[in-house]
């Protein structure tokens, strides 16, 4: 009944946006085509870390210099109603793979998709299709201006949250979402003040593919009002849900599901903002009888980020961050029933904006965890590393 509810209001979303724009189409008065330059633009992330203490690796402490992140974006305006968006993500992609010294750069196609935009009247409605942003990481690496620095810890969930029973859980957590994703998005925005967003996807992120016999018919579903009732203020809610397997008879045991909000707030250099979500995980057991394995989890994220040259004139930047994950396992998953992990992680951080394009911080971060009753020798302990950080923008 839940599926079918939200297909049907996806559905008239988008047949709303058919007739709007066919509608715009007829009434408009003809006019020359106007062939809008294709836009080029880039950006680079790079760091210096030093690990000032690691209580889980016995050997020497990191000194390195790393391209973290590339990200080269094409987009093109067809027409009034249409344009198209391309993202080439480059990075370094040992940190998603068990043999930690199988470093090397990996490329992705983040961004991929179709865009169409037309005007109601009393909104504007968008729809995007294929390789698109997913609702809520969109809205807080937007306002936020501090992904280059970290991502926020609904992308980076892992970071915080205990993954238990599989054979590389070391520093690998659980994720409960992806910043990208193929599928399709509808939002409607009324008056500039509060916009409505639903979206499917293969629920897999840009960095896989459509596994067949896994997410085959497994799908992510996304819903989340935004408001915006002034200036700089937004205070978003929302709700996924997703079915990861359909391998055995009680697939409907099997999903990851979470829902939360966000609160930021943005006035001239100064950002400030907070999420806090609720997740679960289920996974449907594979003995005949047996009851599925359950985690959930509570999330919370809260960052500012201040530019002072609109207070003072001086373009000095000053960071911080707080991160805390809560685990808790139900049942299964090899774990004792009620077994808890925790992890809190902060930051600081001041820089310099040198101009629109350059920008450098020194970093301190510092990451702790610890559990109860659960097999998480290789996730517990403390790091604590400094970094500076810097990004190009091209």
């Amino acid at each position: 009944m839940r599926l079918k509810f939200f297909f049907s209001t996806l559905a008239l979303m988008l047949a709303l946006f058919v007739a709007a724009a066919n509608a715009q189409q007829v009434t408009a008065a003809p006019e020359a085509p106007v062939q809008e330059p294709l836009k080029i633009s880039g950006r680079m992330f790079a760091e210096w870390l030093k690990t000032l203490g690691n209580q889980n690796d016995s050997g020497e402490n990191e000194n390195t210099f790393q391209l973290t992140r590339v990200y080269l974006d094409f987009r093109k305006k067809i027409d009034s109603v249409w344009s198209m968006r391309a993202t080439l993500d480059v990075g370094n992609d040992n940190q998603n793979t068990v043999d930690k010294d199988d470093s090397r750069y990996a490329a992705y196609i983040k961004y991929a998709y179709l865009q169409a935009m037309t005007d109601l009247g009393f909104g504007v409605l968008t729809a995007q299709f294929g390789m698109i942003g997913t609702p809520v990481i969109d809205l807080i690496d937007t306002q936020s201006d501090y992904r280059w620095l970290n991502q926020n810890y609904i992308d980076a969930s892992k970071v915080v949250l205990h993954k238990q029973g599989t054979a590389d859980v070391g520093s690998i957590g659980q994720s409960i979402d992806n910043s990208a994703d193929m599928g399709l998005s509808v939002s409607l925005n009324v008056a500039k003040m509060v916009t409505i967003t639903g979206a499917v996807a293969n629920g897999e992120g840009y960095k896989k593919t459509n596994e067949l016999g896994y997410h085959d018919d497994g799908k992510a579903m996304y819903a989340m009002i935004t408001v915006n009732p002034v200036q700089g203020l937004y205070a978003a809610g929302y709700y996924r849900t997703e079915s990861t397997h359909d391998e055995y008879e009680t697939a409907d045991d099997n999903f990851r599901q979470y829902y939360g909000a966000t609160l930021i707030y943005v006035y001239q250099g100064i950002r400030l903002g907070a999420s806090y979500v609720l997740s679960s995980v289920s996974s449907a057991a594979n003995v005949s009888g047996a009851d599925p394995a359950v985690a959930k989890y509570t999330l919370l994220d809260v960052f500012v980020m201040v530019n002072l040259k609109s207070l003072t004139g001086v373009p000095v930047l000053l960071a911080g961050r707080y991160a805390m994950g809560t685990t808790k396992y139900d049942e299964g998953y090899g774990a004792d029933d009620g077994a808890e992990a925790t992890a809190t992680l902060w930051a600081i951080g001041a820089g310099y904006q040198f101009n629109d394009s350059v920008r450098f911080m020194a970093y301190l971060e510092d990451q702790s965890s610890s559990s109860d009753d659960i097999a998480a020798a290789d996730w517990e302990g403390s790091n604590r590393n400094f970094y500076v950080k810097a990004e190009v923008k091209f």
